[in-house]
């Protein structure tokens, strides 16, 4: 999951956070029947999930790291898109990116209680050592696709593609900044702010 630009999406709505944030770590019986609190935004992470999937530049990332990590350019594409947006965090977001995490972290930490235990833990310990910023530089973004590896069910070296992202790394802010305005400002469709929504 990219979790920078999900994140970013539904900030700074605090409703939308939990859901959006959790949705692609839940279990499977979790996803079926979520509670009431998440449903808001794991519909936001379900319909940012589909918009990516589907943009012609996203899809020219993946065609681009496919002979690189193959079959797993999709996940190294989410992974990187989180350190692009940090690249060029200034001209899309006007809020501080220490300001912003700092935010997240709160509204996560408030709502643990309703995570299920196993994601209570691992959530706390994201916090603690404030994984946002494996996304604000090159080294992060290795340690990051490193711990991914031993996730993978197949074969593959997710690190390989930190190679064309560092020879063309120009190509790739251009491609990822296309998405994101668009994304950016269909999104705004997609959240209702608390003090509009019908009672």
């Amino acid at each position: 999951m990219n979790y920078l630009v999900h994140l970013s999406i539904s900030y700074p709505f605090p409703d939308y956070v939990p859901g959006n944030f959790i949705f692609d770590l839940l279990p499977r019986q979790n996803k079926n029947k979520p509670l009431a609190i998440l449903q808001k935004g794991i519909q936001l992470h379900k319909q940012i999930d589909h918009y990516s999937n589907n943009h012609p530049s996203l899809q020219e990332i993946n065609k681009s790291l496919h002979p690189f990590v193959h079959k797993y350019a999709p996940v190294a594409s989410d992974i990187i898109c989180d350190y692009l947006l940090y690249r060029l965090w200034v001209p899309n977001i006007s809020t501080e990116f220490d300001e912003f995490a700092n935010w997240n972290y709160k509204i996560l930490m408030e709502c643990l209680d309703v995570f299920p235990e196993k994601l209570q833990t691992s959530t706390r310990m994201m916090i603690e050592h404030k994984w946002l910023y494996q996304y604000t530089s090159i080294n992060g973004l290795l340690n990051v696709l490193t711990r991914m590896n031993s996730k993978l069910r197949f074969e593959g070296d997710l690190t390989k593609v930190l190679e064309p992202l560092s020879k063309n790394e120009k190509y790739y802010l251009e491609l990822f900044q296309s998405f994101y305005t668009d994304l950016r400002e269909l999104s705004n469709l997609w959240i209702i702010p608390q003090s509009e929504m019908k009672l």
